[in-house]
Formats: structure tokens, sequence, C-alpha cells
């Protein structure tokens, strides 16, 4: 994507000094490949389109035909994906369909300005997606929504907080653009700060955001006598801050400016040298000073580093819980509650470990100090439904779930557990709803269809529970040798026969 970025910039800038239309066209297709890494860059489209039409000379006529060309170029590189997002779901997304849902993860109640989950929503690869989509279909009550449909929702459910609490908003607002040029790196997927304690390398690199964004805000400034330089780092600059504020901040959004900020910060340097070796003391003070001050406002502490290791702390002990070592992990999760006591994520996982030492009064303690801080960690709701479903605290199990229900209603996996804590209390009726609830959100989950035919049987009804056992096979076929010795299924029969009744139909 940075290849991509600055290929763009480089070809805009040399077809701003060419005379005749045709090189826009070059320069709007390599935008429309760098917009297919970086999609918010489709802001640029409009600008860069009015620059060409207002800051050259020339015909309107030849102004225009740039404009087109730069538009067309662009249209061109993009439209293979909109075609495919078109015939993969009829629906009419030019890149990609997430603009609503990170606006909201920015614009929210909880939000920080950061990267943190809203109400309802899990900020994790595999739940992220669908969990905005079924909050989306939970408020709408709709039963269908195209992906730009959820995304436009989301858009404006994020607008209604902004406008309904302005103060907030311009204070979010003000602090995100002063962390865009802070030289602090705010984390997302990697800790800077962290990985210097683990580098030794990492802690003597000379170059920091801070330092190239002062240096490089001056440059810029500099250029304004040569408006034909100044206009396109200005535009691209603006641009890109506008298309990421009113979102939310990350160190890593600010890297499609960085090689545009070095060229500027370079420029600064070569002319200041320049001024020194002249002895032109006064005009090198001129420059010298402004960079000065922006030096120290963009090196202004605004957060403490080590605040931040709470997440690489919790990282590692997954690593180390994955690699089947949880007392090392206990050990790092224990680290990332020092550096933060109320990280609800810790916890969880902290419980997980517990779990995997069968030391289940801890887990369980882990399990509720996670919930308490964050009532809207689902999964710890149900780690702890199963551990009290294990336990036979069966009454205790089915309150969990139906609080993990009450935060995300839409989530399968909830279902299930409150399907087998009604089964073992013998409230068959009641777990057969929940059981099919369950699958309407996943048809495809083996262990709901599995223990839908478990508690038809129970009830009564043996053929209704066949096709749901069957199915349960198919997808998990150790269910079968499982449901030969479960005495749930008497009724349908045991052993040899109903193996070889589900082999006959599978």
């Amino acid at each position: 994507g940075l290849f991509l970025i600055t290929m763009a910039l480089a070809v805009l800038f040399r077809a701003s000094g060419r005379r005749g239309p045709w090189a826009w066209l070059a320069a709007g297709a390599a935008l429309g490949l760098a917009a297919l890494t970086r999609g918010n860059l489709l802001l640029l489209v409009p600008l860069f389109g009015l620059w060409i039409l207002l800051a050259f000379a020339g015909s309107l006529r030849t102004r225009l035909a740039g404009a087109a060309l730069f538009v067309l170029g662009f249209v061109l590189m993009i439209s293979p994906v909109t075609l495919h997002n078109w015939l993969a779901g009829r629906d009419l997304v030019l890149l990609t369909s997430q603009a609503g849902q990170n606006f909201y993860i920015g614009n929210n109640p909880r939000a920080s300005g950061f990267f943190e989950h809203p109400d309802r929503i899990r900020l994790t690869p595999e739940f992220e997606e669908q969990d905005f989509r079924q909050e989306a279909l939970r408020l709408t009550g709709r039963s269908d929504m195209r992906p730009s449909e959820v995304s436009s929702f989301w858009m404006r459910r994020g607008l209604d907080y902004a406008l309904t609490h302005p103060g907030r908003t311009l204070k979010r607002l003000w602090i995100k653009t002063v962390m865009f040029f802070n030289d602090f790196e705010i984390p997302d997927n990697y800790n800077l700060y962290f990985a210097r304690q683990q580098v030794r390398f990492l802690r003597f690199l000379p170059l920091s955001f801070g330092l190239i964004a002062s240096l490089g805000l001056v440059g810029l400034a500099m250029l304004w006598p040569d408006r034909r330089r100044f206009w396109l780092p200005a535009i691209f600059l603006a641009g890109y801050l506008i298309s990421i504020v009113p979102f939310h901040m990350a160190s890593r959004y600010r890297l499609p400016v960085v090689t545009i900020l070095i060229a500027l910060a370079a420029f600064f340097v070569a002319r200041l040298v320049a001024m020194l070796r002249e002895r032109n003391w006064p005009a090198a003070a001129k420059m010298a000073a402004p960079a000065a001050v922006l030096l120290v406002l963009c090196h202004w502490p605004m957060y403490d580093p080590a605040a931040t290791f709470d997440a690489p702390y919790m990282a590692l002990g997954l690593a180390e819980a994955d690699a089947g070592r949880p007392e090392q992990a206990l050990r790092l999760y224990w680290s990332a509650l020092d550096v933060n006591p109320d990280f609800a994520p810790a916890y969880y996982n902290l419980g997980n470990a517990f779990l995997a030492l069968e030391r289940y009064d801890r887990a369980e303690s882990a399990f509720s100090r996670a919930i308490e801080l964050d009532p809207y960690l689902v999964q710890a709701y149900l780690n702890l439904g199963s551990l009290y479903l294990d336990r036979d605290r069966t009454r205790e199990a089915q309150q969990t779930f139906r609080s993990a229900l009450t935060r995300l209603p839409r989530s399968a996996e909830a279902w299930l557990g409150l399907g087998l804590s009604l089964h073992k209390q013998g409230i068959y009726n009641q777990a057969i709803d929940a059981f099919t609830s369950a699958l309407q959100i996943a048809p495809g989950l083996a262990a709901a269809h599995y223990n839908l035919a478990c508690a038809l049987a129970r009830s009564g009804r043996p053929e209704a529970a066949w096709p749901h056992l069957k199915t349960a096979a198919r997808l998990d076929p150790s269910l079968a040798a499982q449901a030969a010795e479960d005495p749930d299924l008497l009724s349908l029969g045991q052993g040899d026969d109903m193996r070889k009744r589900l082999g006959e139909q599978s």
C-alpha cells in the first residue's frame, strides 16, 4: 500500500508539470491502484479534481478534460473491484463497505478516539463483521441487509451520536488531530515501545514521526511561494487527515503520509543547511524558529508508553497458551494486569489459563471479574456458563447464558449453552426452543443439531430427532460414535444399531 501511494504521488507530481490533459489519466490510474489498498483515498479524487480545474493554466476545456481523464483513470482501476462486489452480492460497493462501522467505532458512547469496541460488538477478525451486521438487524428489526446498508446504518448511528454530543465530539476530534502529528505511536496490532524493550536495535532508530512531522510541516509552508509544488502535498496531507480523524486513530493509519513528510522534511533541512553555509543568519533563524516550536509541540508527552503494555503482555500470554504452556501464560496475564488492573480481556484469558490448569474456582473468579469490568465481553459469559455446566451448576449456567443473550441476542453459542442448561434440568421444550434459535443463527452448528436431537428424543419425538442427528453426524463424524452410547438417544437405538442407521442415512 505504501509503495502504491508513493507511486501515485510521484505520477501526480509529474502530471502537474506537463502540458495537455492526457498525463492526468495515468495519475488517476495510479491513485486508483493506491485506493485498492486504502479505501479512504476515495476522498482525494474530488479534491485533486478541483485542483486540476482551478490551479492550472490553460483553457477551461483543457482543464475539464484533465479532470475528467483523472477521474476516468481512477474509475478504470477500481471498476474490477466494484464489478466483483456487484456480481457477488448485487450491492453497489465501490471498494469496501466498512466506512460506517469504522466511523461508529470512533463515534459512540464508549469511544475514546482510538480502537475500542462499542457495546455488543467484538472487535476481533472472526466476529467483528458478523456482530455489526447482526446488531444492525436487531436494531432495525429487519431479516436481511446488504453490506452497503449495514455500513449506512452505522454511519447514520455514528453521525447521530456525534451531532447530539457536540462537545464530546469536538474534544475527540481535537485529540485525534493532535495525535495524528504527535510523536507518540498509538498501538494497534503492534506496540513499538514494547518491541523496543525486546529488540535493542529499535531503541536507536534516528527518525521518529514527531521529527519528520514537525520539519515536514515547515517544509510544506516553505513551498507556498511555488504554488505548483505546494498544492499537491498540501491537498494530500489535508485530504488524508480529513479521511482519518473523524474515525479512530492508530499509528499505522499515518503510514501513507510518511513518505511525503520525509520529502518535505528533507527539503527543509536542505534549505536550512544552504542558509547556514551562506551565513544568512536571519533567514536561517526565520526557518528554524517555527521548526523548533513544532518540534516541541509534536513531542509533547500525551501518553505514557508503559501504560500501553497491557495488550502486548496479553498477546504474549496467548502465544504461550497456544503453545500449551498455561503457567507461563498466567505470568504474562498478571503482568498485563499490573499495567492495567481493569483490563477485562486479561481477566478473561486468565480464566482460560486457570481452566487449562483445572483450577476451576480461580477460573470462575477470573471470568466473573472480566464480566464485572466489561459487561459486553460475551465470550466470558460463555466460558463461565460452560464452567457451571461442567460442574453441574445448571441454574447458574442458565442465568449466565441468559445474561449473555441480553448483550448479544444473536449469539448461537449462547443459545446452545442455554439449551444445554435447560436440557440438564429436564426442561426439554424450552431446550428445544433454545437449540432451534441457535440453528437459526448458525445452521451449520453440529453441536446444536446433536443436542436438539437429544432434546427431541427425550420429549418423545424420535422421528423429529433423526434429521438433526443425521445432520450432526455429517457435520462432525465423531458425533456418530457418541450418539451410539448416549442415553438421551435410547429411543432411537443404541450401539451397532445406531451406527448402522446413521451410516445408512449419511
